[in-house]
């Protein structure tokens, strides 16, 4: 095991001007926030995302700003993925505050 560990991380050094490290590190930290999101909000149910919902280590951070600022009136664009989180936070930490979310499609 130890030699295959070691035969990996030599050809990753070998090919490492292959590698986009910042994209590797925001998938992890996108990894660990998902984590985050689970306990700032939890749910039994799974949340769908699409490639306009936040990244999750962004949706940690204004889910922190509500949470320790204690916002009172949020504003928010474009009702999806952030807008069911929000929710969540809200009620999960039994916050008094007004969510108002704003979308351009009728449905």
């Amino acid at each position: 095991m130890k030699r295959l560990v070691t035969k990996k991380l030599k050809n990753i050094i070998e090919n490492s001007h292959l590698v986009d490290f910042e994209l590797v590190r925001s998938q992890l930290d996108n990894i660990e926030a998902q984590g985050l999101l689970n306990v700032l909000a939890p749910t039994n149910t799974y949340t769908p995302s699409t490639g306009w919902s936040l990244a999750p280590a962004t949706l940690v951070h204004v889910l922190n700003d509500i949470l320790i600022n204690n916002r009172t009136n949020i504003v928010e664009f474009g009702a999806g993925t952030t807008t069911l989180y929000i929710a969540r936070l809200l009620k999960h930490h039994g916050l008094n505050s007004t969510l108002i979310s704003v979308d351009s499609e009728q449905e």
